[in-house]
């Protein structure tokens, strides 16, 4: 659906949209990031700053498997450690 729209209220991670017949909430600044609502003088802008926060996405993803990994190799040295210092 694509109506334009009026923002009415601003809380700390939602905005509260008025439309012709209704309004709604929308998460911020997901909404935007995610392309939900559109601030036409700000569509460039806008655009960056998606593609940046894609990028933390998947750099976050990155780090996660990485820290896992460690997390799972550190389990495996200190299980392997633990048993031969048992047995000997």
């Amino acid at each position: 659906m694509n109506s334009k729209g009026i923002i009415i209220e601003v809380f700390d991670n939602k905005i509260k949209v008025k439309f012709v017949n209704k309004s709604a909430l929308f998460k911020f600044p997901d909404s935007f990031l995610q392309g939900y609502l559109r601030i036409p003088e700000h569509d460039e802008v806008i655009e960056d700053v998606t593609n940046k926060w894609n990028e933390n996405i998947k750099l976050e993803k990155s780090i996660r498997k990485f820290e896992y990994a460690e997390g799972d190799f550190l389990a495996t040295y200190q299980s392997v450690r633990d048993y031969k210092n048992e047995n000997g």
